[in-house]
């Protein structure tokens, strides 16, 4: 009896789950050194109205893995150059200050992202076609609806929603790397249920991955409006007209795996109506940007090829 006992209550013990905040998470954080440190650099120097080329350059070109990358993602088919680049004064010229920004983002991030995480049943290389992917998608929706006369847009630049798409799943490799055992049950519970893995994150850690992204994306000093978009890319029921560049990434992110799987019914069901509404596309228009999104998903390959 004694034996029954002492193993009754050292198994309820190992099954108690952890009291975990995104604080205490990010608190041991030891991925992504060089997003917060070379990419923020850059970041401020664009962000800042007197800046010049010599200043980008001179910080890009501090580090020659980064410049290298950054050039070979420059000389990629995917931006189709006239002439070979082969200085990031060159670079930054030719693309634009926003554009090597993001070139940057994606240089500071591809080690990390491109990693298999094995608590969201993703393999090496999955999270970081679907980042990229979104990020591209992002910015064509961003410059398709700029367009558009009866909407104005909260960003000056369509390589601003490049940035929110590429990263807006950015808490996923942490909540792998710091709550592997949560997301494990948490894909449990998203099978049995049949309910959104986010939704199963939140009921079995008390937050999920998105609102872990945007509090990284906080503490890195990233600008209010793409905080917002990382928090929000699964809330379409809590979009309206004040969220226009959130719901861009909430589109984005579903329209990505939608050109990526192929269009269907069961796919064309996913994709959250009220986005639709507040960036007011038509199903007709709906149509043709699905189509447009797949063509460009087929170039990104350019992109994966320069950064391997």
């Amino acid at each position: 009896m004694f034996f029954l006992h002492f193993f009754i209550k050292n198994f309820k013990r190992t099954k108690k789950v952890r009291s975990l905040t995104i604080e205490s998470i990010l608190n041991n954080v030891d991925e992504l050194p060089e997003l917060p440190q070379i990419a923020m650099q850059v970041m401020k120097i664009v962000n800042n109205p007197e800046s010049n080329v010599t200043d980008l350059s001179n910080v890009v070109s501090k580090d020659q893995s980064l410049t290298a990358k950054v050039l070979r993602l420059c000389n990629s088919a995917f931006y189709g150059v006239s002439r070979h680049i082969t200085t990031v004064t060159d670079a930054v010229g030719i693309l634009g200050f926003n554009t090597i920004k993001s070139l940057v983002l994606l240089a500071t991030t591809y080690n990390t992202v491109q990693k298999g995480l094995v608590g969201y049943g993703l393999k090496q290389g999955e999270l970081w076609e679907h980042s990229i992917n979104t990020a591209q998608t992002s910015r064509y929706l961003a410059t398709r609806i700029q367009s558009k006369n009866n909407i104005v847009l909260p960003i000056k630049d369509p390589e601003e929603a490049f940035i929110a798409g590429l990263l807006h799943d950015i808490g996923k490799i942490i909540l792998n790397q710091h709550a592997l055992a949560e997301i494990y049950r948490a894909m449990n519970l998203s099978v049995l249920k049949g309910i959104p893995f986010h939704i199963a994150e939140q009921q079995i850690i008390g937050f999920d991955h998105a609102m872990v992204g945007a509090a990284l994306a906080e503490k890195w000093n990233f600008p209010s409006l793409l905080v917002d978009a990382i928090k929000l890319h699964h809330e379409s029921e809590n979009l309206s007209g004040d969220k226009i560049f959130a719901a861009i990434i909430v589109l984005a992110n579903i329209l990505s795996f939608i050109a990526q799987k192929g269009p269907n019914d069961q796919n064309i069901r996913l994709i959250p109506m009220n986005s639709l509404t507040v960036l007011d596309i038509s199903d007709l228009e709906l149509t043709g940007i699905v189509k447009e999104i797949m063509q460009d998903i087929d170039k990104i390959g350019e992109l994966l090829t320069a950064m391997t």
